[in-house]
């Protein structure tokens, strides 16, 4: 088995293992690697999509594929809580991040694909070399669309508390 796949393997048999931990750093490891594994995962699918012939992980396709979708499931495995709890919400973070966080991971990927096609075809020049800044532009573009769902998510609450708040004191002190 190639070190990459598994590493990830770990990190997701420790995220099901402290799944059901409440303890807060308990509770903030075992959410977190599961997205350590799909980053893991995501670069050796990179690597393949990218570099076909020459791969430095060594890995099928199928199997970053497979550790990348048991990741997602582990992420929103819990859907009181986290990421599964983003993705659910009827809010307008849910639906951001139900919208924009499959174009955030496809679309890097389908770029880098067209953009590697290009030079190999010799339509673009060689001057603008894949590398690893590509793959972290790509990771950065995820994790930003997550954090924006989140924010917008926490906005929507309070909002919502400000309204119910408002609502009782006009019931207690009408005008």
């Amino acid at each position: 088995m190639p070190p990459i796949a598994a590493f990830g393997f770990f990190c997701l048999g420790s995220a099901l293992a402290l799944l059901d931990v409440e303890s807060g750093f308990g509770r903030w490891f075992g959410r977190s690697l599961p997205c350590v594994a799909a980053i893991a995962s995501l670069f050796a699918l990179l690597d393949f999509v990218l570099n076909r012939t020459d791969t430095h992980t060594h890995i099928s396709p199928i199997t970053p594929s497979a550790l990348f979708l048991l990741s997602l499931v582990a992420m929103i495995a819990r859907p009181e809580s986290g990421l599964g709890a983003l993705v659910a919400s009827e809010s307008s973070g849910g639906t951001l991040t139900r919208r924009l966080f499959p174009a955030a991971i496809i679309v890097p990927l389908a770029l880098a694909w067209l953009r590697r096609k290009g030079q190999i075809s010799r339509l673009l020049s060689g001057l603008g070399r894949l590398g690893p800044t590509d793959r972290i532009h790509d990771m950065l573009l995820t994790g930003l669309t997550v954090w924006t769902g989140f924010v917008t998510e926490r906005r929507d609450l309070l909002r919502r508390q400000e309204e119910e708040l408002f609502a009782s004191l006009a019931l207690i002190f009408p005008l």
